[in-house]
């Protein structure tokens, strides 16, 4: 049986950076957190193996941490666990902020001599349970800085690279608003089953009734959800088209 991983600089610092994202200076959070932190990775864990295998370069290329309630240990409170993506299926609930951790897939173990070896290879950020404010994290956080990172952009000017650039900060913009309309209460409240089986239904005695007041009430729903898209739409914000139509993609 292999000896168990032994936990080095890198360890640490990609330790640490889980911490700052998941507790965000939360003093109450972050005493648990390490406590919880401590136990999940106990010698010879699962979570350890991963992580370690990460930075080795022997295990997957990206990692997602979770800090939350765990069905299968329900009632003991949050639970620390890092997921390898080949190995679990990520369909589950994420319940409250959560942490990727991405490398360069070059088959080959990340300098242990000094964190910024680990600083500069390793990317991390944070997801959240709302699926609109990840996507706008990960195109803020990830996807632009590579973009202003590359070297090389074709046979693109640099005015042009600077107009495709200003297009993404726009873009994201947009997400923000979407994001923000999207946290108003705006609700399409659903239409009773029983409706949509008796709208569904055959004849038979009483049909004509039960189909009347079925009707009835998907015409209700329906007049409601285009009542909520409407207010949607008119207060949404009114960008100028100057914002959009002189943009250059390069």
């Amino acid at each position: 049986m292999a000896d168990a991983p032994k936990q080095d600089a890198r360890h640490k610092y990609v330790l640490s950076r889980i911490k700052d994202f998941i507790t965000m200076g939360d003093a109450t959070i972050a005493d648990n957190f390490m406590l919880e932190l401590e136990r999940s990775l106990a010698d010879g864990s699962e979570n350890l193996r991963v992580l370690h295998s990460f930075l080795q370069g022997t295990g997957p290329n990206n990692f997602v941490a979770l800090y939350q309630e765990d069905e299968e240990h329900g009632g003991q409170g949050d639970v620390f666990s890092i997921i390898d993506p080949a190995n679990k299926d990520l369909g589950l609930i994420v319940k409250k902020r959560c942490v990727y951790a991405s490398r360069a897939a070059t088959g080959k173990p990340i300098n242990n001599k000094d964190t910024s070896f680990v600083m500069a290879e390793v990317t991390m950020g944070v997801l959240e349970a709302d699926v609109i404010g990840t996507f706008e994290n990960v195109v803020s956080e990830v996807f632009a800085p590579l973009l202003n990172k590359q070297r090389q952009w074709g046979k693109n000017s640099t005015k042009e690279r600077e107009g495709f650039m200003s297009t993404v900060v726009t873009y994201t913009d947009h997400i923000q608003e979407l994001a923000h309309i999207k946290s108003e209460n705006i609700e399409l409240n659903p239409v009773e089953e029983q409706h949509l089986r008796q709208g569904a239904g055959g004849g038979g005695k009483g049909a004509r009734t039960a189909d009347a007041n079925a009707i009835q009430a998907l015409t209700s729903g329906v007049e409601q959800w285009l009542s909520v898209l409407e207010r949607v739409k008119n207060s949404a914000p009114k960008y100028a088209e100057a914002d959009l139509s002189d943009e250059k993609i390069g």
